[in-house]
């Protein structure tokens, strides 16, 4: 269930990632958005393949998910991709780790 809820969420990060790479203009930010768009179906892809696993009982981590947002004014200001970006990084620090961490 929990993996369920994670790709939900990233999949909800792709999406507004797609609403603002639509609305861009600066070719440099359409291709951070395009970088960032491939870097979520990574991590769709490593969920799925159990790369990605379920874990209670290590502590929090951060997976920089927010990094390229925060990085540009234009990005941070979106509130939706923020806010969407936010669920992703907080969900994962508290349940998931990445296989090879173990």
């Amino acid at each position: 269930m929990k993996k369920y809820i994670l790709i939900n969420k990233l999949k909800i990060l792709l999406n507004e990632v797609e609403k603002c790479q639509n609305l861009q203009k600066d070719k440099i930010l359409i291709e951070v958005l395009e970088n960032y768009k491939q870097r979520i179906l990574k991590m769709i892809e490593q969920v799925q393949s159990g790369q990605i696993l379920y874990n209670k009982n290590l502590p929090p981590i951060l997976i920089g998910i927010l990094r390229p947002i925060s990085e540009y004014d234009s990005l941070s200001q979106n509130i939706a991709l923020y806010e969407a970006a936010s669920e992703v990084e907080s969900y994962f620090g508290k349940y998931f780790t990445y296989k090879n961490n173990e």
